[in-house]
């Protein structure tokens, strides 16, 4: 695993040394009357590195792990992609399989994870999230013979009546017949356990449905509990899609895992900080809490052994702070599946307004800061479906970065039907941050190689949420449409979301 400084080098390189000719990904496919599958992307490779010749393939493989399909595409035009499986390949339903897909290229692609959104959605729901699971060549499986087992972790369950969690697994080249080990950890801190016995066939598909795991809702107790899951080594990537279906809505939402690190204790594994002008960790969030919305925001006991806090600032749009709540929140091995609760500290908000909310994470005196916070984003409709769960992470102080002059972002913009908008963020760990940003948006659509533009600027602090009007309607004609947004400024995020009619929340982080 590399670590996150490895990580930040890389990014900020702006003549890669590392050579990567092949992205890819591999997705579940739940297909059947209620739940189709779609994959969609745009060519930012074109636009972010004028990367002229890139080949598209397809594997379709069943539950088994038998491929039954290949197909394979030139990317040569500046456009959205979508890849309805039901349109393109012909899926009779029910199917239950997986779908892999790969880009290679004479160039240099620096990332062999593809910027790729999985999209599952119903009659009652939409959810999605970005490339997960990667099935590793024969040369990354040689790397990776030694690493026995891993533990996968950082996403919230439910079960009740109506509600239950799944896990999805894609199998590598390898036939395996082992056991996965899962420990459901509640709010009171309380441990259940369950194993699970599998016979893993090359490439197999593996949904495991936790609707029979009696003693699960009580032991949650009608709150939302977290997961960990110790793997075996299936020779691909371990980022699972997992998250909850809702029985009673026919709905489901989904997410991905992250590494958990509570035993891991090296340098890396911590954050250098000894800079007094810089916080040492933040993390910018949309905000609504109001008597339809509700945030939540989760932290898993799955950080480097330590103890840190964590103030929270909330600001409006124009990057105006209305409020300080300190000391929010204390983080340590002893408690450490935890959740923030908005409605506790905005009891009086009865504004409609969409607010955000900066985290900013510091240790106890004489501890460290994780180099990796993840936390769960939750954000949904109050006694309404299911919220969504954000996998997002906490941006550590990071000085070198203000040499880059500018950034390039990117999100899928989702049907004004379901209510599609993204949300785009000017901030960054530094104490006094002073700097706006201006931002282009280019949005893309799948019909032809058109474009809207639209110029803002964005405050220090500030946030933008880009909605759907009457010309972006018009514009992608109810499709799944990209915004590229390049801005002079490097500390932009975005975050995008639909509402479905059905009053279910999708969500995930852009690129």
């Amino acid at each position: 695993m590399k670590s996150y400084k490895e990580h930040l080098k890389s990014f900020l390189n702006s003549s890669p040394t590392h050579s990567c000719k092949r992205a890819s990904a591999v997705f579940p496919i739940f297909f059947s009357g209620q739940i189709k599958t779609k994959l969609c992307f745009v060519n930012y490779w074109k636009l972010k590195r004028n990367i002229e010749d890139l080949l598209c393939e397809l594997f379709l493989r069943n539950a088994s792990g038998n491929l039954i399909s290949k197909k394979s595409f030139l990317i040569d035009e500046i456009k959205s992609y979508q890849i309805d499986l039901f349109d393109l390949l012909g899926i009779p339903y029910p199917f239950l399989g997986s779908i892999e897909i790969q880009f290679s290229s004479k160039e240099n692609l620096v990332f062999p994870y593809p910027g790729v959104v999985v999209i599952y959605e119903g009659k009652n729901f939409c959810s999605f999230v970005h490339s997960a699971q990667r099935i590793y060549t024969e040369e990354e499986s040689s790397q990776n013979t030694q690493r026995s087992s891993i533990i996968e972790s950082g996403f919230n369950i439910y079960a009740d009546q109506n509600k239950h969690p799944f896990i999805t697994l894609i199998n590598g080249a390898l036939l395996t017949d082992q056991a996965i080990e899962l420990v459901a950890i509640n709010k009171e801190q309380e441990e259940i356990k369950k194993s699970i016995q599998l016979s893993c066939c090359p490439y197999q598909t593996l949904y495991l449905d936790l609707i029979d795991w009696k003693e699960l809702p009580l032991h949650l107790n009608g709150s939302a509990g977290c997961l960990k899951i110790k793997l075996f080594n299936t020779q691909s990537f371990p980022r699972l899609i997992v998250g909850n279906h809702d029985k009673q809505d026919q709905s489901l939402s989904v997410t991905h895992t992250y590494y958990d690190l509570s035993q891991s204790k090296r340098e890396v594994d911590y954050w250098e900080h000894s800079d007094s002008k810089w916080h040492p960790m933040t993390l910018m969030l949309p905000l609504k809490e109001n008597n339809i919305y509700f945030t939540n925001i989760y932290f898993y006991p799955i950080y480097s052994p330590t103890i840190f806090w964590v103030d929270a600032e909330i600001y409006d749009a124009k990057g105006i702070l209305i409020r300080k709540i300190e000391k929010i929140k204390k983080i340590s091995s002893q408690r450490s599946f935890q959740c923030l609760n908005f409605s506790e500290h905005l009891k009086d908000n009865e504004s409609q307004n969409e607010l955000s909310v900066r985290l900013i994470a510091y240790p106890e005196k004489g501890q460290k800061i994780p180099a990796r916070i993840k936390i769960g984003f939750d954000m949904g409709f109050k006694n309404k479906g299911l919220p969504c769960n954000i996998c997002t992470n906490f941006s550590p102080s990071n000085p070198s970065l203000e040499q880059k002059p500018h950034a390039f972002r990117w999100a899928p913009m989702m049907p004004s039907k379901i209510n599609g908008t993204i949300w785009c963020f000017n901030d960054c760990p530094k104490k006094n941050y002073t700097q706006s940003a201006s931002i282009e948006c280019q949005f893309y659509r799948s019909k032809d190689q058109e474009k809207l533009s639209m110029k803002y600027v964005i405050p220090p602090h500030g946030h933008l949420i880009l909605k759907h009007t009457k010309e972006t309607k018009e514009f992608f004609e109810e499709e799944i449409g990209w915004c590229i947004i390049t801005s002079d400024n490097p500390y932009i995020s975005t975050y995008y979301f639909s509402e479905h009619s059905h009053q279910m929340i999708g969500a995930d982080h852009g690129f």
